[in-house]
């Protein structure tokens, strides 16, 4: 019996292929491995939500006190990353002693690396070897992936991933080998997805689509060159697929079913379904929400940047598959999982960018699809053409790989020390009950390291889960106490929130009870002893938001009403993209410019130049004063700079002037134009004047990018 050396040197030859993507897919999300703490505001969720599991004997509560306070809200959120975070812990924890926050931040680069292994098989099981490693290097580099899979981020977008590609090469083995062990496999895979995510059964709605799909196709394939149908030989084929696919379904929803933590597909069908019809009036405001136009032009180079230049073998694919049917080489059921799969997730991106993660799934499979079906295509091809095609796919892998290299050094944390520090005050100097006000984005970070309640957070809320007091209302309530000048308006809307009746308060609990088969705990009605408000850098270009969702959009008549009242911005377009504001959508908004350059005037007074979305403004150095000038007509009348006001209403005589007042950087490179109509809100007063002028907004804490107030919400 001879022995063939070339097999074991071919799996030597493909590992090492694979242990190079996968270090290099390491490196690339490693630029925030000496942080402290993880990144950005969402993943605090889900490191708190493990520690909360911790404390509670290793159980999920059943009440979140910390999240939407007063009162609280049901635990419903799955919790098998917040399990993975543990066991990942204690993994960590055999070889010596590490903190969850040091161990977590780890969680996500593990399994985006592990996502390379199904990834693997199920793009050589859909083409061959060489799809196969081209699929891992693809998913290994799409910046959509990478951006959310990097050490400190460790939100579940990657476990959206990883079980895409586990379930999908699970599946596709279990209908094509038929095996029970496969199917129990397959149907464990897809529970442990619905543990992670409530709409993991996205996966197996594809594969519902790609029965039918397989069914259509060979039908068509039939009537087109046979011009008859045996329905009997094409029932043949998609019976086994149905049997081995119902299997499955039934092993993951049992599962499911069972009290273990997952999902069943009703009812993520309808948490999908609800995701598009809830009707959160945060979404307009949600840039990831938007519809896109990924057709064209500036479509296509979004694409581009957020999937890198796999979307061109991507694109290219339904046309290979066209050259085969043309060419009569056959095409396996697979390669039409793959077409229906494309369909879908493209619809999906047509509606906002936040599917691209789905998109990048079968992204790096179709890319794989076509870098190995060209590589077999071409063996008997004329030298000089395979070797261009050949050639083309690999100026896009060195495309991609190129595109990755600026992410090997960059911390993708937005987690500045200016907000640590703000966090750790709260930790350190307010009493446990404390609730904290602020706009919805830092909140699970006020939960999670600052350990008090929030008003709301990212995981919004809705008015099932949150009957007294949904998302809805806080967002518009908070809109409103940012926005407003009537500083008594807004103490009153915060009394209002944050106080129970006893009447709601026993309401409550009989419909937590009814609904959701769970207690409040006893505190969850009290109100809170200490208030504090949030007053942030970051609000200043999100302040359009806030102004809208709090009421104070109009309409604006004429251009006379914009030349001569700046700081206005549309929130909502009539149609995405169309640069036409819906009625009542104008609201007033800082505006942020940034320096473009140093000209001198006709008198040899330096003129330093600003610019913000196409508008102007100068600020003149007289030698006395500077003079900031909007159209190089109107004198703004204030102007703060390192401190100091000057008041330029007495500014030439002859000039006509405007209200408004410019903040300039002390170095010249910024200046923020605040326009006269919200110059008296309480963010402007909260976040540039200390709360000068605010007699409830009393000012504790103050950084670089923060002030943060104790708010008497008795008068």
């Amino acid at each position: 019996m001879s022995f063939d050396i070339t097999k074991p040197l071919k799996m030597l030859l493909i590992l090492t292929v694979l242990c190079v993507i996968g270090y290099w897919s390491f490196k690339i999300r490693a630029g925030s491995i000496d942080d402290e703490y993880i990144s950005d505001f969402d993943p605090w969720a889900h490191f708190r939500h493990a520690e909360d599991i911790i404390k509670n004997n290793y159980k999920p509560p059943v009440w979140d006190i910390f999240s939407h306070y007063p009162p609280g809200r049901p635990y419903v959120e799955q919790s098998g990353w917040a399990y993975t975070l543990i066991i990942l812990n204690k993994i960590f924890n055999l070889f010596g002693t590490y903190t969850m926050m040091y161990t977590s931040r780890f969680a996500s680069v593990i399994f985006a690396v592990l996502t390379l292994i199904p990834a693997y098989f199920l793009g050589k099981k859909i083409s061959n070897t060489w799809g196969g490693l081209a699929t891992a290097f693809f998913i290994g580099l799409i910046p959509t992936f990478l951006q959310v899979s990097s050490i400190g981020y460790i939100d579940t977008d990657v476990t959206v991933v990883f079980f895409t590609f586990l379930v999908g090469w699970v599946v596709v083995e279990s209908v094509e080998n038929k095996k029970w062990w496969l199917y129990l496999l397959s149907g464990f895979c897809v529970y442990l997805f619905s543990f992670m995510w409530k709409s993991s059964w996205y996966i197996f709605d594809i594969f519902i689509a790609w029965l039918v799909g397989w069914f259509v196709f060979r039908t068509l394939v039939e009537l087109i060159r046979h011009k008859k149908v045996e329905l009997n030989d094409i029932l043949k084929e998609v019976k086994p697929m149905g049997i081995s696919l119902l299997i499955i379904f039934i092993v993951g929803n049992i599962l499911a079913i069972l009290p273990l933590g997952g999902i069943n597909f009703i009812d993520s069908l309808k948490v999908s379904l609800g995701f598009i019809q809830e009707g959160l009036i945060v979404n307009v405001s949600v840039a990831e929400l938007q519809l896109t136009k990924i057709f064209t032009l500036n479509g296509f180079k979004g694409l581009i940047d957020r999937i890198s230049y796999s979307v061109i073998l991507t694109l290219l694919t339904p046309f290979l598959l066209l050259y085969k049917y043309v060419k009569k080489i056959e095409i396996k059921k697979y390669e039409i999982l793959l077409i229906i799969w494309l369909t879908v997730c493209l619809f999906l991106l047509t509606k906002g960018y936040r599917f691209g993660l789905l998109f990048s799934c079968i992204s790096a499979i179709c890319g794989g699809y076509f870098v190995g079906n060209i590589v077999s295509l071409t063996k008997n091809m004329n030298v000089v053409f395979r070797s261009v095609i050949l050639g083309s796919c690999t100026v896009i892998l060195i495309l991609c790989l190129k595109a990755s290299l600026p992410y090997a050094d960059l911390s993708i944390s937005s987690l500045s020390q200016n907000w640590v520090d703000g966090m750790l005050w709260l930790k350190n100097n307010t009493a446990q009950d404390s609730v904290v006000v602020t706009w919805w984005d830092p909140g699970h970070i006020i939960s999670g390291l600052a350990e008090r309640r929030n008003f709301f957070d990212g995981a919004h809320c809705n008015d099932v889960e949150c009957p007294i007091s949904g998302h809805n209302k806080r967002i518009q309530d908070m809109g409103r106490i940012f926005s407003t000048t009537n500083e008594s308006e807004a103490i009153n809307i915060l009394k209002k929130d944050l106080t129970i009746s006893a009447e709601e308060c026993a309401d409550l609990f009989n419909y937590m009870e009814d609904n959701f088969k769970v207690t409040p705990p006893v505190d969850a009605c009290k109100s809170p002893s200490e208030v504090y408000y949030i007053s942030s850098n970051d609000l200043i270009p999100k302040f359009t938001w806030l102004n809208y969702f709090g009421g104070y959009g109009h309409n604006i008549e004429s251009s006379d009403d914009y030349s001569n009242n700046p700081g206005q911005c549309c929130a909502v377009e009539t149609k995405p993209q169309s640069g036409v504001c819906k009625e009542g959508s104008w609201v007033y908004c800082p505006w942020n410019f940034n320096i473009v350059s140093t000209q001198v005037d006709g008198l040899g007074r330096p003129v330093y130049i600003y610019e913000y979305a196409g508008v102007r403004i100068n600020i003149i150095n007289t030698g006395s004063a500077l003079v900031p000038t909007y159209i190089n007509k109107y004198v703004i009348n204030d102007l703060y700079i390192e401190n100091q006001h000057l008041d330029l209403r007495s500014f030439g005589n002859d000039t006509e002037h405007m209200e408004g007042f410019v903040f300039l950087s002390s170095n010249l490179q910024n200046l923020l134009f605040i326009n006269d109509k919200i110059k008296d809100s309480v963010f402007v007063k909260t976040l540039l004047f200390e709360g000068e002028g605010l007699e409830h907004f009393k000012l504790v804490y103050k950084n670089a990018e923060m002030t943060i107030f104790k708010v008497d919400i008795n008068e």
